[in-house]
């Protein structure tokens, strides 16, 4: 049977490659995991290829599995796009609206994200502001931005503030060295907050490296430089390029540290583009959170 016989099946794939694991990927497609298995075989005799390496930390992707999920989060990516597409074929909405955000989410979120919305309203004009979240909540509090989407922001009176998604970090090291090759070096977000206190509450690290936004962290450690503190959104394509790898053993409370992604817009804001674009960065964000 040919690979197109198995689109269907795409999205199992994705779920187990992004987690790292059969069991969790089954749980997160709502499957059995002697079902999940079964579809991993069929995609394997399908494309006549090892699709997956198992050990006992779970699965990798082999270099015929990355190709196969690389083309298959595409696939699922464009289908999403299509039905975002289908549903909102006559917009007309026009105007400007600035939008305010962080460095992570405008390389990962936005690219995609500025290509469907000039498909569907291209009238619409759009400009994007990068800076740290709490910067970016103050500009929109001044109305130098109509909208934001930030890390876990403050609440201000006259600020509508919705919850799209919740992250959570987790601790990275370089694949390409062993942990003895690793300098005792914490790679970290400057600005954690009250979320300093936990994580420098559990480790026995000498050295800092104090970054000024998530990208950096997230180079410095692919380069061998230390150990980093990710979201698991931003070190998603590392670990999938083997450029990463999770180490848990000096955090092990992480995932209990959360790192909420949130939009927000003045409250007494009522333009039809503004709600329009609120409704559809909501939406759309859901769908790549998910994806």
């Amino acid at each position: 049977m040919r690979l197109v016989n198995h689109i269907q099946k795409f999205e199992h794939f994705v779920n187990v490659v992004e987690a790292g694991s059969i069991s969790k990927g089954s749980v997160k497609s709502f499957i059995t995991q002697p079902q999940m298995t079964k579809i991993i075989k069929q995609l394997e005799e399908a494309t006549s290829q090892i699709l997956l390496v198992r050990s006992k930390d779970g699965v990798k992707p082999t270099q015929q599995g990355f190709l196969l999920y690389k083309h298959a989060k595409n696939i699922i990516n464009s289908t999403n796009l299509l039905d975002l597409e289908l549903q909102n074929q006559n917009i007309s909405q026009g105007g400007h609206i600035s939008i305010g955000t962080y460095d992570s989410i405008a390389r990962y979120f936005f690219p995609d994200f500025l290509k469907y919305i000039n498909k569907v309203a291209p009238l619409l004009k759009i400009s994007i502001t990068t800076n740290k979240s709490h910067i970016i909540q103050e500009q929109l509090r001044i109305a130098e931005l109509d909208m934001a989407i930030i890390v876990d922001p403050k609440k201000i009176e006259g600020i509508t503030t919705e919850e799209i998604y919740t992250d959570h970090f987790q601790l990275y090291s370089p694949n390409s060295q062993s942990i003895t090759d690793i300098p005792e070096r914490l790679i970290y977000f400057n600005d954690l907050g009250e979320n300093k206190n936990i994580f420098f509450s559990q480790n026995n690290f000498n050295e800092f490296a104090k970054c000024d936004n998530i990208e950096t962290v997230k180079a410095l450690t692919e380069q061998g430089l230390g150990y980093g503190l990710l979201p698991t959104k931003v070190a998603r394509e590392g670990l999938l390029q083997n450029k990463l790898k999770k180490y848990s053993s000096k955090l092990e409370t992480l995932n209990e540290v959360e790192h909420k992604i949130c939009f927000c817009m003045k409250s007494n804001d009522k333009k039809v583009e503004t709600l329009f674009l609120r409704k559809e960065i909501s939406r759309y964000l859901k769908i790549w959170s998910n994806s």
